[in-house]
């Protein structure tokens, strides 16, 4: 799992959540997904945090969570909540639809979600607990009721340690009820696309009818986009984004150059076989780029789910899809280029790009 970020319907809900003790908050300590552009939400290069993925896990309604499409066409797709202290609960609700339905347009879904309950003071191999949660498409949410003759998950015969470390805390036949989980993912299973992205609202942890609430989400938040732009910056800064008709260098100093096809071949990359096209930043969460010698920067409309080997970007001077390479060919009677390259990290492709990592 890819680290997010840490810390981690109904307007009754919140607002009992909001009565609910103190010491019951539920306190996040990490989100994970499995791949980078799971992270993202399908509009974050307009407005990072506005439909973000900490908007699930921060108990406002009117905060809500796009998944990004490259979430919604992958099977198996895996959100996990790590918590800071262990949390009792006894049901989780999922309220996938928001509280203001869009003026136009229809939101996908996710109509069936499996629930995996973890304690790793049992099991670091299997969850605890298992089970799988429909949601109706005529339905805003569904809920989830743990039953007090729950049955520990039958994959924990597999784990070698986990009968000597339950029979010490003297746990039996059934899971403790209400149930004490460390970190909570959902693997959703099944989704129902739309002309809008899919949203969910909230993930709402329940004790006793009442939603849990959460703590540290503006921590979470935070570092959550600092996260995006970490993300952003590795694939792009140093890099060359090369396509068949021309190659698009972001320079470490700001500086966005186009290389005709045959000088990259050629490996011609110096200040006299380049063109300028503008300027690139990345400023709060969002690739911008300036064309020209213009100060208005622009947010980029980019695809980078499967860098290396393909990224996209939909608009700009640099609008394309490539490939990312760390270093040009080599040339050997070029003149070295003005932005002497620093040696640039290495980029993975399997499976699809992954940042270092950053934000335990």
């Amino acid at each position: 799992m890819v680290p997010v970020f840490s810390a981690l319907p109904a307007i009754l809900p919140l607002v009992v959540a909001l009565w609910a003790p103190a010491e019951n908050a539920v306190a996040l300590k990490k989100l994970s997904v499995a791949r980078y552009a799971h992270s993202l939400a399908a509009d974050q290069f307009k407005s990072p945090g506005e439909h973000a993925l900490p908007n699930a896990f921060d108990g406002d309604p009117a905060t809500i969570w796009w998944v990004p499409p490259a979430a919604m066409g992958d099977p198996g797709y895996t959100v996990e909540a790590l918590f800071a202290a262990p949390v009792q609960l006894d049901q989780v609700r999922i309220v996938v639809d928001p509280p203001m339905p869009p003026a136009k347009g229809r939101h996908g879904r996710f109509i069936k979600v499996e629930l995996n309950f973890w304690d790793r003071s049992l099991s670091t191999q299997y969850p605890i607990y298992k089970r799988m949660l429909s949601i109706p498409a005529d339905r805003p949410s569904a809920d989830l009721a743990i039953p007090n003759t729950a049955k520990w998950n039958a994959q924990l015969i597999n784990d070698d340690g986990f009968g000597d470390k339950r029979r010490a805390k003297g746990y039996g036949d059934n899971v403790p009820f209400p149930m004490t989980i460390d970190s909570l993912s959902l693997v959703v299973q099944d989704t129902m696309a739309a002309d809008l992205p899919a949203t969910i609202a909230d993930v709402h942890l329940m004790l006793h009818g009442q939603p849990l609430p959460y703590a540290g989400v503006d921590e979470v938040k935070a570092k959550h986009r600092a996260f995006i732009e970490t993300g952003i910056k590795h694939i792009t800064e140093g890099r060359y984004f090369v396509s068949p008709a021309r190659t698009v260098q972001f320079g470490y100093s700001g500086g966005l150059y186009e290389i005709t096809a045959a000088n990259w071949t050629a490996g011609l990359v110096d200040d006299k076989n380049r063109k300028k096209l503008g300027t690139w930043r990345i400023e709060g969460g969002r690739l911008e780029i300036a064309p020209g010698n213009g100060k208005k920067f622009e947010p980029v409309d980019y695809a980078f789910d499967d860098a290396p080997t393909r990224v996209v970007l939909r608009n700009s001077v640099a609008a394309g899809e490539f490939a990312v390479a760390t270093r040009a060919p080599a040339a050997p009677n070029a003149a070295p280029a003005s932005e002497p390259a620093p040696q640039a990290p290495a980029l993975t492709n399997a499976p699809g790009y992954e940042p270092p990592p950053l934000l335990e």
